[in-house]
């Protein structure tokens, strides 16, 4: 879980929202899911098509069962 308050994160891995709900200005993350290996190598990255889609949990819990081998 991360909390990026002055978006720099949301910039480094490109999921900016931009004009979130018609507020010019207004950049939100969109919902996206990253899973980073122990060396913070990104194994598993998800970005949501539309802002009401969630990834698969099962390809999520999959990635994890896979890094904790």
């Amino acid at each position: 879980m991360l909390s990026d308050f002055d978006r720099q994160v949301v910039a480094q891995y490109d999921v900016a929202f931009a004009n979130l709900g018609g507020m010019p200005g207004y950049t939100a993350a969109n919902r996206a899911v990253f899973i980073l290996d122990g060396e913070g190598v990104v194994r598993y990255r998800w970005l949501a098509p539309a802002l009401t889609d969630e990834p698969d949990y099962g390809e999520i819990r999959t990635t994890l069962d896979e890094l904790s081998k």
